[in-house]
């Protein structure tokens, strides 16, 4: 039995972090001068992650639409989500995906546990339930 947990930084997931970083100017996160230092692996993968998503420039400052994720209080993924739905016409299809997405694992809404791990299936379930609304 450990005698503590491993500091948050060495177990969550770096890219809304760095994403405000980048919005803050730090395009070297590397050289950031971190309170306590995130594993060199962990920033490489939030780096290349953001930089797939488009969030970042090659250069590690922040895109156009690296900006406009940073506008919506979500993960840099489920804004990626919303910004596409929206551009194509699916907003409110990708609002209720992005929620499902925001729910802890295994839960459906009710208190239900999930049993298929399939996102379609999860949607169709979840606009089944009285509290959100079919189209």
């Amino acid at each position: 039995m450990r005698d503590f947990d491993p500091p948050e930084i060495q177990r969550s997931d770096l890219a809304e972090g760095l994403l405000l970083l980048s919005a803050l100017g730090v395009t070297r996160f590397e050289n950031f001068s971190w309170f306590e230092a995130p594993s060199p692996r962990a920033v490489e993968q939030a780096t290349g992650f953001l930089l797939v998503l488009g969030a970042l420039e090659r250069d590690g400052s922040l895109s156009g639409l690296g900006r406009s994720l940073r506008e919506l209080p979500v993960h840099p993924r489920l804004a990626k989500l919303l910004i596409e739905g929206k551009a194509r016409g699916c907003a409110r299809m990708a609002s209720e995906l992005a929620a499902i997405l925001s729910e802890p694992s295994g839960k459906l809404p009710g208190g239900r546990l999930e049993i298929e791990n399939d996102l379609f299936v999860r949607w169709q379930e979840w606009k089944r339930t009285p509290q959100h609304p079919k189209h």
